[in-house]
């Protein structure tokens, strides 16, 4: 079982978080100004989620909207792979990727352009010549 360090608000600056990942391993994200959004109103210190609880009410919030919207077996950790998939597709290259991630090795990250090339594979049947 792998253990995570929940993120405190001195380890987040304007635009990054300090976090401790899969295997104690620190590294530092950089956020879009719509995650800091959704951590609420900044605090000088203590944990940006007061209590784990509060990790589990977004779980449970979100699979409570899918569940609404028709999606059944989806977890909170699908965002991530969304994620990773999504910042493929945009053309971030895949070694920032997997530093975004925290993957000790692109092998681990290649996993997403499987997705990226099935879709190259439909849009290019749509070639007309």
């Amino acid at each position: 079982m792998w253990k995570f360090s929940l993120p405190k608000w001195q380890d987040v600056s304007e635009d990054s978080a300090r976090i401790i990942g899969k295997g104690d391993k620190e590294r530092t994200i950089h956020l879009l100004p719509e995650a800091l959004e959704a951590m609420g109103e900044r605090k000088d210190i203590g944990y940006v989620f007061v209590r784990w609880n509060d990790l589990s009410r977004y779980t449970k919030t979100f699979k409570r909207i899918a569940r609404a919207c028709g999606i059944e077996n989806v977890h909170f950790h699908h965002l991530r792979h969304t994620a990773a998939t999504k910042m493929i597709e945009s053309g971030i290259e895949i070694n920032f990727v997997k530093e975004m991630l925290g993957h000790s090795s692109v092998t681990t990250t290649e996993i997403y352009t499987a997705v990226v090339q099935k879709k190259l594979a439909e849009e290019m049947k749509k070639l007309r010549y």
